[in-house]
């Protein structure tokens, strides 16, 4: 099932039908991932076990073709769920992405 989500364009509004299902665990790290400083996504980084850095890392290099509706939409989706979900909520279901 497609997800709308509404993300920024270029200051314009636009409407996305994204499956996000369909993205996987570590393309959708790879996506986050990608969309932040290299500090930031450094500071990640150190706290994953060694396969899970293989992982991340095969899939930010597959993600060359990735594209940037989909990064997008991906991105708008992760935001929009963070904010409405409780913190320790949202610690126990990210804690079984990786894996």
């Amino acid at each position: 099932m497609a997800n709308d989500i509404v993300t920024a364009n270029g200051g314009q509004i636009v409407e996305s039908s994204v499956d996000i299902s369909s993205i996987g665990g570590d393309e959708k790290a790879a996506i986050l991932l990608l969309s932040l400083n290299e500090s930031d996504a450094a500071s990640i980084i150190r706290h994953l076990e060694p396969k899970q850095v293989q992982r991340v890392g095969s899939a930010m290099a597959k993600a060359t073709d990735l594209s940037k509706i989909k990064s997008a939409s991906y991105t708008a989706h992760f935001w929009k769920t963070f904010r409405s979900t409780p913190t320790s909520v949202w610690a126990a279901k990210t804690s079984c992405v990786m894996r």
